[in-house]
């Protein structure tokens, strides 16, 4: 049986397997088609008693949606449905526009309704392209040389039949746009669009609205691009609806910096993992961390750093950076400044618009134990302390320490095999790395401890400045508020217990 343009100018109804089939030849391009469930239209029809082939304008309303080509051939189904074919195959600039409004644009398609499976395919130079919204309207966009479906089938009172697309599978130069601004690229995605029937299949995040992208094999790694941010990754996963991210090994850069306005300002970083939740703007890179900040300098963590980011016009910039567990902080200034590295293994809070950096030690009682302590160090002394903060200015695009407060058990003393040993206790220590000033001081009732031995110097007091000229390094040591220069049998015997080198014959004053 044939029909052609010329010839179907009206309805035809036919009875296929006691069905009622519907086939609207098409009068004119703007003509809509009928939204039964089961109707057809198109400008060339040929029916064999097996095959129903469709050439023209083809237009399907099926319980999936509604399919658009230029070509379909349609196979038949056991009776008792209300559509009498199981098997779609669509050629030629096919369109589907589902029943959730999500809309798959391809070359070819083969869609098989028995086995609830689909494959779309698209030409040589082009992709398949899947178009969604998300529950909270985020667009999404997925492009893939091939794409298969999972499907599920269900049917309503009226016993019509509803299909569901389950699950997506883009294969080989898949691409998603998200949110405008996010786009990642990978060798595999699996978007789960329902609740999985099965279990999990390993590998995949099986809950709703997950998409879990893979490279291809052999080293490769999946790419997400973010306004100039680029982190490449072994595995990506994305939860749509909440609009969160989890990388797997991730290794990038941030054009976000701690000092936005530098022209130069990046962050680059590599994890074993990493949590983007966009909606709170920060990141949680975990275990592993390496962190280098072009204003700041290089970070390293063992358990979790947090970044929480702001936007200040069109600049990106980290409002805070806080860290748990061991971390390490090396600072290498500009100009004649010397390095310094600050340590600590509790946590660590980075706060921007405070210019200050908190380092705490973790407590065991209510004690800090002596090896968590908070460590700092440069090129010729280094000190320990239950806790400390670091201050800083913005000089030259860069965040330069200019104020060290170390408080808690302060232990001070000199390093390097060239340096002449010192030693020193303290309730607080301030230090302005600049000017190369150091003040120690004691709580009420206490007393600063201070030992040099190339000088044989020992000072008690309450307070001890030390100052050091930058043009010929020469120190002042003072001592303020009831100064001694000798120690109790007492405290030499805590000075040996903490300082080793410490020589109790080298104090003649005691």
């Amino acid at each position: 049986m044939s029909f052609t343009q010329n010839t179907v100018c009206r309805m035809w109804t036919f009875w296929i397997f006691s069905f009622l089939f519907v086939l609207q030849g098409v009068q004119a391009a703007d003509e809509t088609p009928s939204s039964a469930a089961g109707s057809v239209s198109s400008t060339h029809a040929e029916y064999d008693g097996n095959a129903l082939l469709l050439k023209g304008h083809v237009i399907l309303n099926h319980g999936l949606g509604k399919m658009n080509a230029e070509e379909a051939v349609l196979q038949k189904q056991e009776t008792g449905r209300e559509f009498p074919f199981s098997f779609i195959h669509l050629e030629k600039g096919v369109s589907l526009q589902l029943k959730d409004n999500a809309e798959l644009l391809c070359d070819k398609a083969d869609l098989d309704f028995q086995t609830l499976k689909g494959s779309l395919f698209a030409q040589e130079e082009e992709r398949v392209v899947y178009t969604d919204l998300t529950g909270k309207g985020t667009p999404v966009k997925l492009f893939g040389k091939e794409v298969d479906l999972e499907m599920s089938h269900s049917e309503g009172e009226d016993k019509k039949s509803s299909y569901h697309i389950e699950a997506i599978w883009a294969k080989q130069a898949v691409t998603l746009h998200y949110d405008t601004d996010f786009i990642l690229e990978a060798h595999l995605a699996h978007y789960r669009k329902s609740p999985a029937p099965h279990a999990q299949q390993q590998g995949f995040a099986d809950f709703p609205g997950t998409i879990t992208a893979l490279p291809q094999e052999g080293g490769d790694r999946c790419h997400l691009h973010h306004l100039g941010d680029l982190i490449d990754s072994t595995k990506a996963e994305i939860d749509l609806l909440q609009r969160r991210f989890t990388l797997y090994h991730p290794i990038g850069h941030l054009v976000s910096s701690l000092v936005p306005h530098s022209a130069n300002s990046a962050m680059r970083f590599h994890a074993d993992t990493l949590f983007w939740d966009e909606p709170k703007k920060s990141l949680t890179l975990n275990k592993n961390i390496h962190v280098q900040d072009s204003a700041l300098g290089t970070i390293t963590a063992e358990e979790e750093l947090k970044l929480v980011q702001e936007k200040r016009g069109e600049k990106s910039f980290i409002k805070t950076l806080a860290t748990k567990g061991k971390t390490r902080l090396d600072y290498l200034p500009a100009g004649d400044l010397t390095p310094q590295l600050l340590m600590c293994h509790g946590s660590m809070r980075l706060d921007r618009n405070k210019l200050q950096a908190l380092f705490l030690s973790p407590e065991i009682h209510g004690v800090v134990p002596e090896d968590r302590q908070v460590y700092y160090q440069e090129s010729r002394l280094a000190a320990l302390a239950d806790k400390g903060t670091l201050d800083f200015a913005v000089l030259e695009s860069q965040l330069t320490p200019v104020s060290l407060t170390l408080m808690g058990n302060v232990r001070l003393f000199a390093l390097g095999k060239e340096t002449p040993n010192r030693c020193s206790l303290a309730d607080r220590l301030v230090y302005a790395p600049t000017t190369r000033t150091l003040i120690l001081s004691s709580n009420p009732g206490k007393r600063v401890l201070f030992w040099d031995e190339a000088q044989a110097l020992c000072i008690s007091a309450q307070e001890i400045h030390i100052t050091q000229d930058p043009s010929n390094e020469k120190e002042s040591i003072k001592g303020v508020g009831n100064v001694k220069f000798s120690f109790t049998s007492e405290e030499s015997a805590l000075l040996h217990q903490l300082f080793p080198f410490y020589k109790k014959e080298d104090s003649p004053h005691e």
